[in-house]
């Protein structure tokens, strides 16, 4: 009972994963740091919280890189990592879709 309810919650949260990416992808083109900065630090702190351990800590490492000077190398660092955090919210949550779609067969 308790777990179809987590299950359920987990499922809010990766159908809010569209909007984060969207986010996400909107502070770098902006080139807002601190935005950007915000929007990780409370995806690392969420996804690890509903047990996505790989996706918290990508966005640990993307805030490392908005810490420091961001010189063109980190620049591009951060930019790598950023996709994969995008690519990992994808997956997620197609992998969620995909899991609630086979529970109604």
């Amino acid at each position: 009972m308790m777990h179809d309810k987590f299950e359920k919650i987990k499922q809010k949260y990766l159908a809010s994963f569209s909007k984060k990416q969207q986010d996400l992808q909107q502070a770098w083109s902006n080139r807002d740091i601190p935005e950007l900065q915000d929007l990780l630090h409370k995806l690392a702190g969420s996804s690890g919280s509903y047990g996505f351990k790989e996706l918290s800590q990508l966005c640990h490492q993307a805030m490392r890189f908005t810490r420091k000077d961001c010189d063109e190398n980190k620049s591009k660092e951060l930019q790598d990592v950023l996709q994969k955090i995008i690519w990992l919210c994808t997956k997620l949550l197609l992998q969620g879709l995909y899991k609630l779609k086979s529970r109604f067969k």
